[in-house]
């Protein structure tokens, strides 16, 4: 197979060299402040109220690679629960925005 783009979704592994080479790109929580692993548990200790749902490209270290789309918003929950139900909604918008722009810049 020879896919033109690989979209992970919450990807929790670092990908092997091979398949980083076919364009990856992820899509999950994001905060500018946080990488890796936990975003929704850290940003609930240091009582966040700003969080994002954002698409990078994946690269070999862990959300390092360019923001392609991302979208802000105001969270209140107060369990890991409670801010993924506001955050899960925005998913497909920032991940149609993330593939439009790639198409753009493919051509």
């Amino acid at each position: 197979m020879k896919p033109d783009l690989f979209v992970c979704c919450h990807g929790r592994q670092i990908l092997k060299k091979e398949l980083l080479a076919l364009r990856c790109i992820n899509l999950h929580p994001r905060l500018y402040k946080y990488k890796g692993a936990d975003l929704i548990g850290r940003l609930l200790k240091d009582k966040i109220k700003k969080a994002s749902v954002g698409v990078h490209w994946m690269t070999e270290e862990v959300d390092r690679g360019p923001i392609i789309a991302e979208e802000f918003l105001m969270v209140n929950g107060k369990n890991p629960t409670e801010i993924y139900n506001t955050l899960y909604p925005v998913y497909s918008k920032v991940l149609v925005r993330a593939l439009n722009t790639i198409k753009a810049q493919s051509f």
